[in-house]
């Protein structure tokens, strides 16, 4: 069973701190006939379980953290309006999970943790 991962008000927060296993995401495309990008990294600069993952910026994903996935859309009229993955295998989190999104609307992002 999988669960989003949320703050202490129930809320979907997906930038958390701390060792988990992730096993998929969804989150809401802005504007469907527009490209769309969503990355996860594993944050190495996250010191400890009170801390939290940041917004990154998309011109930075290659250089900084350790990248987790990277999925793009590319926007059609009448196109998908979400991204979604579930992984095949769960993925290992070290330290916290930061992200980076392009027209992805806010508070529509879900990390799920098993």
């Amino acid at each position: 069973m999988a669960y989003p991962i949320q703050c202490n008000a129930g809320f979907p927060m997906p930038l958390v701190a701390g060792k988990y296993e992730i096993v998929g995401f969804t989150a809401e495309v802005e504007t469907a006939t527009l490209d769309s990008q969503i990355a996860f990294f594993d944050d190495r600069t996250i010191k400890n379980e009170d801390s939290f993952g940041k917004l990154i910026s998309v011109a930075d994903i290659y250089t900084t953290k350790t990248l987790l996935i990277d999925l793009k859309n590319t926007g059609v009229a009448g196109g998908e309006g979400n991204l979604t993955y579930e992984f095949s295998e769960p993925i290992k989190v070290r330290n916290g999970i930061s992200i980076a999104a392009q027209n992805v609307k806010g508070g529509s992002i879900c990390l799920y943790r098993r």
